[in-house]
């Protein structure tokens, strides 16, 4: 299961639409929904299962659970995967179930590599912006015999390793 779904948040007499990959787990739904609901404070997640039971969500294996659920209830020829329904219920911030610390060991290891990721295209970009600008510093220059110094024009340098790449033609 590689695509994203999608899950309706209920709270209160609002709905709200969040859109989740597949592999996601409680944290990353309870995120979506503080942040469709940035003013509701600790919620409790419930879906209903096939029985019709409230089944509270407390880790990755309930979230996939419900995407299961709601496979199963796929109408295969129309080939769409209905959004998960999904009940949150305001509580008191000890009544909500904490993310399961292989889920906050996998968010930490997800943004160091983030991280990373991000300092070698900062890297990258300065790496080329400094060669960027030494190009440019760096003007063309060539002298005759008689020691007269001729600035040559970019464009004419490019032009020249343009043809000799095209014709084939080694300077060696």
């Amino acid at each position: 299961m590689q695509w994203p779904f999608s899950a309706k948040v209920t709270l209160g007499n609002e709905t709200r639409l969040v859109q989740l990959s597949a592999s996601a787990g409680y944290a990353d739904l309870l995120g979506q929904v503080a942040a469709k609901f940035p003013s509701a404070g600790p919620v409790l997640l419930k879906y209903s299962d096939k029985d019709g039971d409230a089944v509270t969500i407390t880790c990755r294996g309930d979230v996939q659970l419900a995407l299961a659920e709601a496979l199963k209830a796929t109408d295969r020829r129309l080939g769409v995967i209905p959004p998960i329904r999904v009940t949150a219920l305001p509580v008191d911030k000890s009544e909500v179930p904490p993310v399961p610390l292989e889920e906050q060991q996998e968010a930490a290891a997800a943004m160091l590599q983030q991280q990373k990721q991000l300092q070698q295209l900062q890297q990258l970009a300065a790496a080329q912006a400094a060669q960027q600008q030494q190009q440019a510093a760096a003007k063309q220059t060539a002298q005759t015999p008689s020691g007269e110094v001729i600035e040559i024009d970019d464009w004419l340098v490019e032009f020249a390793n343009l043809f000799r790449e095209m014709s084939g033609i080694d300077a060696d």
